[in-house]
């Protein structure tokens, strides 16, 4: 039988017996130094491992889920308006009453609306208006937000930054609370209809309202009066801000040439 050679440790020299893991005098390991290691044997999987890893599947699963979930909710809450407000992008409708003097007569509702006769309801005049900014005045025109109230669609309020007066706005005070029924608009600029097509109109135009709550409606880009339903609340004042106006303009100064306001008469 062939006797098993001693391992001489390759850090010290030492002669240490067949089988030694260590050095007897350094503390060396001494299998990397000739030694061979055993042979690998793999971990077998059994039913319990499997069946680990496919609860830790499922878990991992869960919260992804979840994380998506929230990341949604969170999206939609950060689109949506106040719990009272109106959808975002609420068209407006066209009015059969255009101008001063004209009889007043059902305004045509868009699909699913009340329509409301203008002849039923009670014209609302602001007490105050103001505004972010209006265009400087000339020798014949000024461009004041109380041209807006004055029932003349030959004078209307221009903003007065550069640009298209995107944020820019417009505020009318009531001087009492009240619940309006119906808002009427002369959008652009009504001088004529070089002036309506050469100066922005407003598209999308944000409501609010003395509570906190808000609306933003989509105007309509023609010279019809048109009108849109106010939030069913009541409100002392009510401010008018441009989020966006139509492409096709040449000029930078958008404008609005009436803003009505009314009511439902009181009940006797």
């Amino acid at each position: 039988m062939t006797r098993p050679e001693h391992i001489r440790c390759r850090e010290c020299q030492t002669l240490n017996d067949p089988g030694s893991i260590f050095c007897a005098r350094c503390g060396s390991t001494l299998r990397r130094q000739g030694q061979a290691a055993g042979p690998y044997v793999p971990r077998q999987s059994g039913p319990g491992r499997i069946f680990l890893r496919f609860i830790l599947a499922l878990v991992l699963l869960a919260v992804v889920v979840g994380i998506a979930l929230v990341v949604l909710h969170s999206t939609k809450s950060g689109q949506g308006l106040a719990a009272d407000s109106s959808p975002v992008g609420t068209m407006a409708s066209t009015s059969t009453t255009l101008g001063s003097g004209s009889s007043p007569e059902t305004n045509a509702a868009a699909p699913g609306d009340a329509a409301l006769a203008t002849a039923s309801l009670s014209q609302i005049r602001p007490e105050s208006a103001d505004a972010s900014s209006s265009l400087t005045p000339t020798n014949t025109n000024n461009f004041t937000p109380q041209n807006l109230s004055d029932d003349d669609l030959q004078t209307v309020w221009s903003d007065g930054v550069d640009g298209t007066g995107l944020g820019e706005w417009v505020r009318f005070d009531f001087g009492r609370p009240m619940q309006l029924a119906r808002i009427e608009i002369a959008n652009g600029n009504q001088k004529s209809k070089t002036m309506f097509a050469t100066d922005p109109r407003v598209r999308s135009l944000r409501i609010e309202y003395s509570n906190g709550a808000t609306q933003v409606v989509e105007l309509l880009d023609t010279q019809d009066l048109q009108y849109v339903n106010p939030l069913q609340i009541s409100t002392d004042w009510i401010r008018l801000t441009i989020v966006s106006v139509y492409s096709d303009y040449t000029t930078a100064d958008t404008s609005l040439s009436e803003v009505r306001f009314y009511e439902l008469p009181a009940q006797l």
